[in-house]
């Protein structure tokens, strides 16, 4: 009798760019939304529409994720906005990974290597965080209730997720 093994729930996502804004004042929030053209969420949520999405990670911090292209524009356009100000605006993309887990093995394969509870009554569609998964930080955002799911974290770091991620599912 074969054992039978859960399919792979996660891919690579190829053109994407990550971006890092750190803006430490009053009204940032309100300036960001209008740089973006997309409204700044509350910590701990996620925001997005077609072409960009916005995880506030802090009081200061958040990541932009979307097309690479997409990305560096809304960067540039943060950076405009606050160029007068102490403010951050860094492309991140070459040193990021991110993956996306998606259909009924996605959460086992997230909660086999991380405490959160992630059933969608305490992690909602909309909902992130910085987290661990196995030993490494790592930002987790729920984008639907399919479930799917972004996990994003150093590249340096892509090789060992993908293993974890790997483990006891089909080489596909």
């Amino acid at each position: 009798m074969s054992e039978r093994r859960p399919q792979r729930c996660w891919v690579v996502e190829d053109d994407f760019g990550i971006g890092k804004v750190r803006i430490a004042m009053p009204d940032a929030n309100a300036r960001l939304s209008r740089a973006l053209d997309l409204e700044s969420p509350v910590a701990g949520r996620m925001t997005r529409d077609d072409h960009l999405a916005c995880i506030r990670l802090g009081p200061h911090e958040w990541t932009v994720i979307g097309s690479a292209d997409a990305v560096q524009a809304a960067l540039a356009r943060v950076g405009a906005s606050f160029r007068d100000d102490l403010a951050l605006a860094l492309d991140m993309s070459h040193g990021g990974i991110l993956l996306r887990l998606s259909g009924p093995q996605a959460i086992n394969r997230i909660a086999a290597y991380c405490d959160l509870d992630l059933h969608p009554a305490s992690f909602a569609t909309g909902h992130a965080t910085r987290t661990r998964f196995g030993d490494v930080a790592v930002t987790l955002a729920r984008l639907d209730d399919r479930p799917s799911f972004w996990l994003i974290a150093d590249r340096s770091y892509a090789e060992y997720l993908m293993l974890l991620l790997g483990h006891g599912a089909p080489a596909s």
